[in-house]
């Protein structure tokens, strides 16, 4: 049925009278588009309790957190594309809370990593580039991937590695870090180390002069595992930012340090070995957000830093040479830097998987400390066919004169005085007593300046902490130190000598022993007279009769330990010059 509606000068319309227009969609609320883009723009999940995103951009995948910046532009970025507008400070605060919830409570539990992470028994390291690629390293060598199996998860300050390249060489590191020739075997096992996830880390310490490139030294290795904006970092406050800069980045370092504080002392070493830091959440009277971390960490300093048994235990004191000779702008360092860093980075990696191969057959018989870290330079050792039992002898020597510099303390003179009396005039090897006559017969023996010093433990109490905080060192130089409990007569505890009467130990110097010493010069060379094998790969090639060892062969994707590089060549690079040492510019 229809009606006709007539007006004047108009001609005659007819309308449908069961015709009804279709109503206006309304428009969706800002705060729903916003969580329509982020469930169906990107991959929700949680982990430890904390709500991340894994995005698609510019075809590859990024993974923050949701509560990121970099995550609400992304928000406000494909908002815009869709709106052409904007969305207000209350839709983008009321989204991201139910983003974050349906992040921690509906998505799934993912594990996300730092810089670096292992499955099974590959090594997979976040390069930092913009296209989020990852290099995966195994026993038979390395490969770039453009698609990372590994969640990685990247700070705001993270800045690319040198993209490895295949064919060069470890003597190209020396020309960046002034390490000495008898150190290059302990500090390239602590350097492969370092870029594993496992830990117990050990505490790199450089200790030079000033003049002697420590800080340059420490950037470039810095460079080689975590490189970051601003690079290396003043020592931290207190344990709440060491806590912060471990969540940010993997290798912690920390520049010209002028004295390491008690507590800050036992954070670092907690973060060796892999801790949680508590603080109190913001905003917020009743929770907590805890920081579990395991980091490698890397100081320099002029001077005497490591004080605390606890600490000295965990470290690796390099002392650096003295720089010789012409000095380069930094300007120039950095261009060498970018022309040699990718070799030296694929030279690096290819150590590293020659060490993963060797590490199945290094044995967990008569291991020191920090024995993770004592394996993989048995691994590093065998892998670049240094004489057996090079690291060890190294890493035995270094770890006795640390112990000898702890033990630079009054208390311990006395003591060496006690036991040498006891055994010429009493005949034994032993002490055995309380801490309180114990006390009278130090004090017997020690100096009144010794006495009167500020160190020196007023009762016996005291001097028991000193003791049981000296023991480990102790220990290194044949004191055994025992504390069977208490009597009536108080606190007992036994001294024994190991091999009868020593002389107290020495302040620290160096070892005075190069690896070349031991049979071969620092890159594998044998004793002369005899056919040096070859390595699983180029590690032992050496010029013969003149000629250049054989090359490398071409840039592949994937490189086998073949392609370590020839780590055997000792001719100078072409960019040194005649008579030239060194190619620092210090910037202590």
């Amino acid at each position: 049925m229809q009606s006709n509606i007539t007006m004047t000068g108009t001609k005659n319309i007819s309308i449908p009278e069961n015709e009804e227009k279709e109503p206006a969609q309304p428009e969706m609320p800002q705060k729903d588009r916003l969580i329509k883009i982020a469930r169906e723009m990107s991959e929700l999940f949680h982990c430890s309790g904390n709500a991340y995103a894994k995005i698609r951009r510019d075809g590859h995948s990024e993974v923050w957190p949701v509560a990121s910046r970099t995550f609400r532009l992304f928000l406000e970025q494909q908002f815009y594309q869709q709106t052409g507008g904007s969305p207000s400070s209350n839709a983008k605060t009321e989204a991201l809370s139910t983003i974050e919830a349906w992040a921690r409570f509906t998505g799934k539990e993912h594990k996300v990593y730092r810089r670096v992470a292992r499955l099974g028994e590959n090594i997979f390291i976040d390069l930092g580039s913009p296209d989020w690629s990852c290099v995966e390293v195994s026993p038979s060598g390395w490969r770039i991937l453009e698609e990372s199996p590994i969640r990685f998860h990247r700070g705001g300050d993270v800045q690319p590695l040198p993209i490895p390249d295949a064919g060069g060489s470890l003597d190209d590191l020396w020309n960046f870090l002034n390490i000495k020739p008898e150190d290059q075997l302990l500090f390239l096992a602590w350097l492969v180390f370092s870029l594993m996830p496992d830990g117990p880390f050990v505490i790199l310490v450089l200790r030079a002069f000033h003049g002697s490139g420590k800080s340059t030294t420490s950037q470039y290795i810095l460079s080689l595992v975590d490189p970051r904006r601003g690079g290396l970092r003043a020592f931290p406050k207190d344990e709440r930012d060491l806590a912060v800069a471990s969540e940010n980045g993997w290798l912690m370092g920390f520049d010209n340090l002028s004295n390491v504080p008690p507590l800050i002392s036992d954070a670092l070493c907690r973060l060796t070995h892999g801790a949680g830091f508590a603080t109190r959440t913001l905003y917020e009277n009743m929770e907590e957000t805890i920081i579990d971390a395991k980091r490698p960490i890397l100081l320099n300093s002029i001077g005497d830093i490591i004080e605390r048994p606890d600490l000295a235990d965990r470290a690796l004191l390099l002392e650096l040479p003295p720089l010789e000779g012409p000095r380069r702008t930094e300007a120039q360092i950095k261009t060498l830097f970018r022309e040699k860093g990718p070799k030296i980075m694929g030279a690096i990696l290819s150590l590293m998987a020659g060490a993963l191969k060797e590490l199945p057959s290094v044995a967990y018989d008569d291991l020191p400390r920090m024995a993770d870290f004592a394996r993989v330079g048995i691994a590093v050792e065998q892998a670049l066919k240094f004489p057996k039992g090079s690291f060890m002898n190294a890493y035995s020597h270094h770890r006795e004169d640390l112990s000898a510099n702890i033990l630079d303390h009054p208390v311990v003179s006395a003591l060496w005085d006690l036991m040498a009396l006891v055994g010429k005039t009493e005949n034994s090897q032993g002490w055995d007593g309380t801490f309180k006559a114990l006390k009278a017969r130090l004090d017997e023996l020690a100096p009144e300046a010794d006495r009167r010093s500020m160190i020196w433990p007023k009762t016996p109490k005291k001097l028991g902490n000193i003791l049981r905080n000296m023991a480990p060192a102790l220990r290194i130089h044949g004191i055994i130190l025992s504390f069977p409990g208490h009597s009536k007569d108080g606190s007992h505890l036994t001294i024994n000598q190991e091999g009868g009467f020593r002389q107290s130990p020495q302040s620290p110097q160096s070892p005075g022993k190069s690896v070349a010493d031991l049979g071969g010069d620092h890159w594998g060379d044998h004793p002369k007279n005899e056919q040096s094998p070859q390595s699983p790969g180029d590690h032992g090639d050496h010029p013969k009769n003149g000629q250049s060892p054989q090359q490398s062969p071409p840039k592949a994707r994937t490189v086998a330990i073949g392609d370590h590089g020839d780590h055997g060549d000792h001719s100078n690079p072409p960019f040194l010059l005649a008579g030239e040492v060194s190619q620092f510019e210090e910037v202590d």
